[in-house]
């Protein structure tokens, strides 16, 4: 075909992301779409919702666009999308043709584009490439924008770290392209193969560094495909860079550690057999005989624990641990994997509470930390005490457990405690030692402490007062002096000073220092309590139990915060008047830093602190309020990997029931078991059946994995929910009945309203939670919490589990006979005959789930609050 456009852009309509933002983003570019730009659309997938886009878009611009629709293949394809990339560039009537299958352009890359390919004498390459950003996070920098420093053309063979990886990011001439293809026998790694076979042959692009493509950056390929597809890529340009060139350059060297960097994270003892274990390690062993050492040591986007790794494969997986001046170094061969003494202690908590100086952290390194332990020498003026640290195994916390290449154990994360007992009024200094023990080699020694940024102390804010007492970090050491007004005058000035000399301050949190300081001494004897729930949202435990707090009169002054926007705000205003408090306000964040306790029915710093996160580190020492969790919903699954001590030094986690409790105490969350109370849930004292309403209330939970709207559209969610709000027979019945039903979709769903099809129901969106609770008589749900509130008022449940696709492990932590207040159904169809029948039957829940509620449930005497506001008051 004629070359009657500058750009064809060949879409696959199997898009990651937004679709139509990713078409609009071409069509709307600055350079004329219509005279310039060619789309060839394709579909890999059968992506019927966005085929039927791409018609649409072909009928407004019948000249520009192409669609290349139910390709019947009479052979096998492990990549259709590569097959029809090929067929679709036989069909590209243009100069430069580029791959889009997600994300979406800036909105004058192309005319940036066309603006160096004809007003540039020299076109001497092949393609050019251009910048990538992460549609989803502007700000965060990609691995490869070093290259991308001026508009050039680059040799490769010159600038060897300057690989390409993709194509999306490449408008490639089409005159080039020759008889080169796609191998569609590749799952993975297809469109790379492409690219660098094509820039083998003349060893030459250019790069610009004005204008970008944005896209999602997902890696795909971390599994066993990815490793088998990785090994016959490098083996295919291995082998047609030595037909074409004689020798593999070292860009495309490079170009492999940029996969095997990410690829290292497969966890092979997992996916392979024994046998298939054995050839995958001879296949690495053949496969690093053609990377040179160096390209390992110089490659810049690789962080110290991926290098070393590296470097360990090269070296046939050899090391060996030697003592140097007291210190121990773990080397392979010449190279020094690590160092002991280049890494520092982190600390997550220094607190004192109950006598005891408790201190949480952690120690990062390649050392294996069943090699390492900790000592704390606690010292006063008579004698010298050794305390020695318990360790503590985070291993469903990402950022805390071990981390594997390869499934070899390489990045060592030990975590510690230690409760340290403090006599009344002692005065001690504490000084923490690392200690490395392995194979009859012993090193002892002091390490560098640095404060995380959840901890109370940091290196702005060195001290923080607990009661009579003030912790204070100092030369390396943590010191327990007594409390005095001239002594927190002394260390405020020291930090102010570090502050200004350094630079490192901001205006809001020098103004509440200063203010906290000089209000202290009015206010140290005040007992000041803040409550909340969500920073938007109330009507949770912690606005019952604050409704309960504030009409005790026990010279303790209570505050409620909420944001001013909140729909709750001018409700809560008329209650509570100067109790109640706009979140983020100036007199918020001063309350905040002089309250002694916090209740909420969240736990997380991210909710509770008004301060911006830039801040926090200015204000450290002053951040010591206690945190009172008062729970969302009852712990049925494993919560771990959000709920853990080290983050979030709770005084107190309330549960309902024992077997709660006991889920809650165990080592997976690492919280002393007096932190851990049963005492009910606040809320509870005001659930009623007194207004029940013959209504059936739908109230999924949400998936974290629905981000965009293409996710929920194309998602096993939203089918189901949608059939079941539609269903005809159910709406037919409880209509029959007399029944309502109550959609109640979760708040994270609020921007994906619209796409729930809700017409047949009635759609609640403004009432709270509690009040639809205790209207209903009916509960449809999967996963949601709030189920245990509605059997706590022996109300039946149903729930509706179609699939796997929860976030949380579904696999309860408490037994499932104990828990599972109602019918577990999987089929549409047997879900709505059990409604019927509950119908049928005024909704009365059945014995068997009756005396799980009456076993559950510890209390049920309207006097959860009483309970917990009297044990907050002692604790």
């Amino acid at each position: 075909m004629d070359n009657d456009f500058k750009f064809s852009i060949i879409v696959d309509c199997n898009f990651n992301g937004n679709f139509e933002e990713g078409i609009e983003s071409i069509i709307n570019q600055s350079l004329n779409f219509e005279d310039n730009i060619y789309i060839i659309f394709i579909d890999s997938n059968g992506n019927l919702n966005n085929m039927k886009n791409a018609l649409k878009y072909q009928k407004a611009y019948p000249k520009n666009i192409l669609t290349l629709f139910d390709i019947n293949c009479d052979f096998e394809i492990k990549n259709k999308c590569s097959y029809l990339y090929n067929l679709a560039i036989k069909h590209a009537p243009s100069i430069f043709i580029n791959f889009m299958n997600e994300g979406k352009f800036s909105k004058d890359l192309l005319e940036k584009v066309n603006d160096f390919a004809f007003n540039n004498q020299t076109t001497d390459y092949d393609f050019i490439s251009v910048p990538i950003k992460n549609i989803e996070n502007e700000t965060k920098k990609h691995f490869l924008d070093y290259k991308f420093e001026n508009n050039i053309i680059l040799n490769p063979l010159d600038d060897k770290q300057y690989i390409q990886t993709r194509i999306n990011n490449v408008f490639i001439k089409k005159e080039s392209i020759g008889n080169l293809e796609f191998d569609f026998n590749l799952c993975n790694f297809s469109d790379s193969l492409f690219i660098n076979e094509l820039l083998i042959l003349k060893n030459r692009y250019a790069v610009l560094n004005d204008s970008y493509i944005y896209l999602l950056n997902d890696l795909d390929f971390i599994n066993k495909q990815g490793l088998i597809d990785f090994m016959k890529f490098t083996n295919q340009l291995i082998s047609y860079s030595n037909e074409n060139l004689g020798y593999l350059p070292e860009y495309i060297q490079y170009l492999f550690i940029y996969f095997l960097k990410d690829l290292i994270k497969t966890p092979i003892n997992d996916i392979f057999n024994k046998e298939e274990q054995y050839n995958f390690w001879n296949n690495i062993h053949d496969f690093f005989k053609f990377i040179d050492l160096d390209i390992i040591l110089n490659f810049k986007p690789l962080n110290r624990y991926v290098k070393s790794f590296l470097v360990f494969l090269k070296n046939d997986m050899e090391y060996d641990i030697k003592i140097k001046k007291g210190y121990p170094i773990l080397k392979s061969r010449n190279f020094i994997i690590d160092k002991i003494k280049t890494h520092k202690i982190w600390l997550d908590i220094v607190d004192i509470r109950n006598g005891y100086l408790n201190i949480s952290g952690s120690f990062t390194s390649a050392f294996n930390k069943e090699t390492l332990s900790m000592s704390a020498i606690k010292k006063n003026d008579e004698i010298n005490e050794t305390f020695y640290a318990k360790e503590v195994k985070y291993d469903k916390v990402p950022g805390r457990k071990t981390i594997e290449y390869f499934s070899i154990p390489w990045k060592f994360i030990y975590s510690f405690d230690f409760k340290i007992p403090l006599k009344s009024n002692e005065l001690v200094s504490i000084d923490l030692k690392l200690h490395y023990d392995e194979n009859n080699n012993s090193s002892h020694f002091n390490r560098e402490i640095m404060f995380r940024r959840h901890a109370n102390l940091s290196n702005f804010s060195h001290y923080t007062v607990k009661g009579s007492r003030i912790i204070l970090f100092l030369e390396n050491k943590i010191i327990i002096q007594s409390f005095s007004y001239l002594r927190i005058l002394k260390h405020e000035l020291l930090d102010l000073k570090k502050m200004f000399s350094e630079k490192e301050y901001s205006f809001d949190s020098i103004l509440h220092r200063l203010l906290n300081i000089i209000t202290y001494p009015f206010v140290k004897s005040k007992k000041i309590w803040l409550f909340m729930d969500r920073q938007d949202i109330s009507g949770d435990n912690g606005e019952h139990l604050f409704n309960y707090a504030i009409n005790q009169n026990d010279n303790i002054t209570k505050f409620f915060a909420i944001k001013k926007d909140s729909e709750d705000f001018d409700r809560l205003k008329k209650e509570y008047g100067n109790n109640l408090l706009a979140f983020g306000s100036f007199k918020h964040k001063y309350i905040y830093l002089i309250s002694e306790k916090i209740m909420s029915s969240h736990p997380d710093d991210f909710i509770l602190n008004p301060f911006p996160q830039r801040n926090r580190k200015f204000l450290a020492g002053f951040l010591n309020i206690q945190k009172y969790f008062l729970q969302h919903g009852v712990g049925k699954y494993d919560m771990s990997r959000w709920l853990r001590k080290y983050d979030k030094n709770l005084y107190l986690l309330l549960t309902v029931s024992d077997l709660d409790h006991d889920s809650f105490a165990g080592e997976t969350y690492n919280f002393d078991e007096d932190i851990v109370q049963t005492l009910g849930f606040p809320r509870y004292d005001n659930l009623t059946n007194e207004n029940l309403k013959k209504q059936i209330v739908i109230i999924p939970t949400w998936r974290n994995f629905l981000e965009t709207e293409e996710d929920f559209i194309n998602s096993e969610y939203a089918h189901r929910w949608n059939s079941l709000l539609n269903n005809e027979k159910l709406l037919n019945h409880a209509s029959k009945k007399g029944y309502d039903i109550i959609f109640k979709p979760h708040p994270r769903s609020i921007d994906f309203l619209d796409l729930f099809d809700t017409h047949n129901v009635k759609l609640d969106k403004v009432k709270g939670y509690h009040q639809i609770l205790c209207d209903s008589a009916l509960m449809i749900t999967d996963y949601s919490s709030v189920a245990f509130d509605f059997a706590y008022l022996k109300k039946p449940v149903v729930y509706y589990q179609y699939g796997g696709d929860y976030h949380f492990d579904p696999e309860s932590v408490i037994a499932n006979d104990e828990i599972d207040f109602g019918e577990i159904i999987k089929d549409e169809d047997v879900l709505v005959d059990k409604i019927i029948s509950y119908l049928d039957n005024d909704c009365k829940m059945e014995n068997e789930y009756l005396e799980k509620v009456n076993k559950f449930f510890k209390y049920n005497d309207k006097n959860n609050c009483k309970r917990v506001y009297e044990w907050i008051k002692n604790n």
